[in-house]
């Protein structure tokens, strides 16, 4: 096990690996808000998502009620803060259109357009 003082010698020592870390990093997560964004859309056949595909960062505020939260919680297994932000670095990439689905199935979008 490397000793914590150790941990930023080494990417001092090694930036370009360090570099190209992060750049995989800021792709993942921009796929990931692309294909959330998407698949919200469609199953909604709304472009109301779009703000998910041009934000930055590793979170969202979604708007969700706090009842919404739970449901997705209790009958999904969904996790969200108690204000609707969605963790986009968490999310699996195998999940995104079951998520996608079931928050479509909450309330606050039922019959939401544009």
């Amino acid at each position: 096990m490397k000793h914590p003082l150790k941990l930023p010698v080494f990417y001092l020592v090694q930036p370009s690996e360090w570099i190209l870390e992060i750049g995989r990093m800021q792709k993942r997560m921009v796929s990931l808000r692309k294909k959330l964004s998407k698949s919200l859309q469609n199953k909604l056949q709304t472009d109301y998502f779009t703000f998910l595909s041009v934000q930055n960062g590793m979170f969202s505020l979604l708007p969700i009620s706090e009842e919404g939260i739970m449901t997705l919680r209790k009958e999904n297994g969904i996790y969200l803060m108690p204000d609707g932000r969605v963790n986009i670095a968490s999310l699996p990439e195998n999940k995104i259109d079951f998520i996608a689905s079931k928050i479509c199935t909450l309330k606050e979008f039922k019959n939401r357009k544009s």
